[in-house]
């Protein structure tokens, strides 16, 4: 049952025409209803074909726990947050230097690296954003010069994958002049 409910969460509306989408959606409040009340699920339908890999929706693993064994959904930044003692760390720090693989707007929007580029800010600590790209930062007080690239801008995705040691040095050397 547990598989069941998770299958579904994993499947993006995005990846089903209407029809198929339509016929997903009954299926999860069928199964949803038959988890509450302890009743055996009903098959799910055939699954739609996948999307892009970059347009998977988020989250199915947790809502399938929340489910199936009743795990409590928590903001995973402040969750590791408090884990590893951030606070005290980010009150010692001077600098603050985090990543990731892209930068931008959804990044901050409860991304690790993005809530702690905000947090660091908010604490009036020195930041450094080192990514492999760049994009739009549509909150303008987010202060763009503290973000800087990794990848050469136009590198194909494949080659700045394998070139991201050499690449993160670069970047290093020329935010820091170290040489």
């Amino acid at each position: 049952r547990f598989a069941l409910t998770m299958w579904f969460s994993l499947q993006p509306p995005s990846a089903a025409a209407p029809p198929e989408h339509a016929q997903l959606q009954q299926w999860a409040r069928d199964a949803i209803d038959a988890e509450l009340s302890g009743a055996p699920h009903p098959p799910p339908p055939p699954p739609p074909p996948p999307p892009p890999a970059r347009r998977r929706a988020a989250g199915g693993a947790a809502f399938g726990l929340k489910v199936g064994l009743g795990a409590q959904i928590v903001p995973g930044y402040e969750l590791v947050k408090n884990w590893i003692g951030l606070n005290a760390k980010l009150d010692r720090a001077d600098i603050v230097i985090t990543g990731e693989g892209r930068f931008d707007a959804s990044s901050l929007q409860g991304k690790g690296p993005g809530a702690l580029a905000l947090e660091s800010i908010a604490n009036g600590k020195q930041l450094f954003v080192f990514a492999g790209g760049l994009g739009e930062l549509e909150k303008s007080d987010f202060p763009t010069d503290s973000t800087h690239a990794i990848s050469p801008i136009g590198m194909p995705l494949a080659e700045a994958l394998q070139s991201t040691g050499k690449n993160l040095h670069r970047a290093i050397e020329s935010v820091f002049g170290t040489g």
